[in-house]
């Protein structure tokens, strides 16, 4: 599998998280999954309309352990090790042919006026 389906996933994960962003300034974990060829967005629903945050990302796990190829976005955050700041992040897994897995992070800033403002994309360990 070449490098364009992890460009890709990273895309859609980030296009959709923005999305959430600028409509509730938050959003629960989601995930994208290769099927025949194309990325489609696909989710979960525990009958809770505000369910536990980790719940949720566990039901999308085994949700997705039928595909081959996926990525799960998740809105997270880390302490940045020089100023101690918690810094808000895009969080992306993804795993292509059940082999490959690549956890990064896309920092973001909600604007003043709304508007998200995203940094660049660095994998994480």
């Amino acid at each position: 599998m070449s490098k364009d389906i992890f460009i890709n996933l990273i895309d859609v994960i980030s296009n959709e998280a923005k999305y959430h962003l600028k409509e509730s300034n938050e959003f629960y974990p989601f995930a994208y999954v290769l099927k025949n060829g194309t990325l489609v967005s696909t989710n979960v629903y525990s009958g809770i309309e505000k369910p536990d945050v980790q719940l949720h990302l566990v039901d999308i796990e085994k949700a997705l352990t039928k595909y081959q190829t996926y990525a799960i976005g998740i809105n997270s955050s880390f302490k940045d090790s020089i100023s101690g700041a918690e810094i808000d992040i895009i969080e992306i897994r993804i795993t292509v042919d059940k082999e490959s897995y690549k956890h990064c992070a896309i920092p973001y800033e909600i604007m003043n006026d709304g508007n998200i403002k995203i940094y660049d994309l660095f994998e994480l360990e």
